[in-house]
């Protein structure tokens, strides 16, 4: 599973920041599904309750944060088969 954060700073001038982590490899890609569920619930939950967000989401894979004094957040969750290298 990689786990892929972009965040767009409102800076002068906008500044991007990428980055992303290889959570880990699962035997089955359905256990990957499952991982990218639990990961997705507790991402979306942990924004919530923190507040003064604007929380958006595509179920599953991306999640958008919007911050209160400027600046968006992207979080997406992939999961690939392992004949595809995340790096990419």
């Amino acid at each position: 599973m990689k786990f892929e954060t972009i965040s767009f700073e409102t800076d002068k001038p906008p500044t991007r920041i990428e980055s992303w982590e290889l959570i880990g490899a699962l035997p089955k890609y359905e256990q990957c599904l499952m991982m990218q569920k639990e990961m997705f619930e507790k991402q979306i939950k942990g924004w919530e309750e923190a507040g003064g967000f604007e929380v958006n989401s595509v179920p599953f894979g991306l999640i958008s944060v919007k911050f209160p004094k400027g600046g968006l957040k992207f979080i997406k969750l992939n999961c690939f088969p392992d004949t595809i290298d995340p790096r990419k």
